[in-house]
């Protein structure tokens, strides 16, 4: 929750301002000091600075979860691991339905960020040779999902991965396409040079080694005739390997790392881009994408499941094979074809605003919601 930064923190921020109007709504969070919300209890677990403290805060979640769910008609845990599988156990016990929103593999995760794998997700999933820490990771996410009520995930391609991954019975989940917005006075600032912009954790399966590849093919090349610079914003474990590949191939003077930001600073940042460029190997539902389409920024993505839900090649974007070369002429297709960029956020900006805002969200969360505890 704010002020913590991030989807979910803000995600269950508005959601329970919404909800709170019609509903009694009450938050178990573990943001330290979160902004309080009108008519909203709000119940915050310690984060114990102690060896046994991840088994206090579990301790703690488990309680406070038996206290506020004995007058609650529903759980809806934002995670299968840390706060799913604590609410699932709850659920079974006091006998409510517990719905979780699953956005991403955390065992996939974990194993990228010990690097144990470096394997696509597809690839992770299909072989059963893990160590025994990620093992037992998959176990857990595979025993709460199972064991919920329902599952909501906001791309076609998370609940592909349930179904066929994690074999979920497809009765049991729902897409429901996530809410993104930016503040309605912010626009995008056209500036004399062109600035490309790519952001996210700076983890392996972002590429952001690419993104400077490609980078690097068009200056040298000089396939943009305008002064090109590359702003790359976040943080993350593989942020001293990019800066020396930057300093390897002598781009210092142009390509920038600001590390992590804040919302509202990233959210300036994004809006003075000529292109956003996404890389990743893995999306489960790329955000990015769609606030640089909400600003009428120009897209160029590598042609991945969950890219291709949001974009559609040519139209609403570019998509681009996962290697240098090719991301490096949709690149330079998008930043010198006047015409086509100017059609591509046109059609971008109008589909984002029709399937990616809060009222659809919040009338098909409420109707699954309503439908569950029908059947409950």
């Amino acid at each position: 929750m704010p002020p913590q930064i991030g989807g979910p923190a803000t995600y269950v921020s508005h959601l329970a301002r919404y909800l709170s109007q019609k509903h009694e709504v009450s938050i178990l969070t573990f943001t330290q000091r979160p902004e309080p919300i009108r008519g909203v209890r709000i119940t915050v677990i310690p984060l114990y600075q102690h060896p046994l403290g991840m088994i206090l805060r579990q301790v703690t979640l488990a309680i406070q979860l038996v206290r506020l769910s004995k007058t609650a008609d529903v759980i809806y845990a934002q995670g299968p691991i840390v706060v799913g599988l604590t609410s699932v156990i709850i659920g079974k016990i006091l006998k409510k339905p517990v719905v979780i929103k699953f956005v991403g593999d955390i065992a996939w995760e974990e194993a990228e960020r010990r690097g144990v794998t470096d394997q696509d997700l597809q690839g992770f999933l299909e072989n059963r040779h893990h160590p025994f820490a990620i093992r037992l990771l998959q176990w857990l996410q595979t025993q709460s999902l199972k064991r919920s009520k329902y599952i909501i995930v906001p791309s076609h391609y998370l609940k592909q991965v349930l179904l066929d991954g994690y074999a979920i019975s497809l009765q049991k989940v729902s897409l429901v396409h996530n809410a993104v917005t930016i503040p309605k006075n912010l626009e995008r600032k056209a500036k004399g040079e062109l600035t490309i912009v790519s952001s996210g954790r700076l983890v392996a399966h972002k590429r952001f080694d690419m993104v400077i590849a490609a980078f690097f093919k068009l200056k040298r090349l000089g396939l943009v005739k305008d002064h090109l610079k590359l702003m790359i914003i976040g943080d993350g474990p593989q942020k001293q390997i990019l800066e020396r590949q930057i300093k390897r191939l002598k781009l210092e003077d142009t390509v920038q790392i600001t590390g992590a930001l804040n919302r509202a600073s990233y959210l300036r940042a994004l809006s003075s881009a000529s292109l956003f460029v996404l890389a990743s190997s893995y999306e489960g539902l790329p955000h990015a994408i769609i606030e640089a389409m909400l600003l009428g920024i120009p897209v160029v993505a590598t042609d991945i499941p969950g890219n291709r839900e949001v974009i559609t090649d040519r139209r609403t974007g570019l998509l681009a094979q996962a290697d240098t070369a090719s991301l490096a002429r949709a690149m330079h297709e998008a930043l010198t074809d006047r015409t086509l960029a100017g059609n591509l956020t046109r059609y971008a900006k109008k589909q984002a605003r029709g399937r990616y805002n809060w009222k659809t969200h919040r009338e098909r969360l409420i109707h699954l919601l309503r439908q569950e505890l029908t059947a409950a």
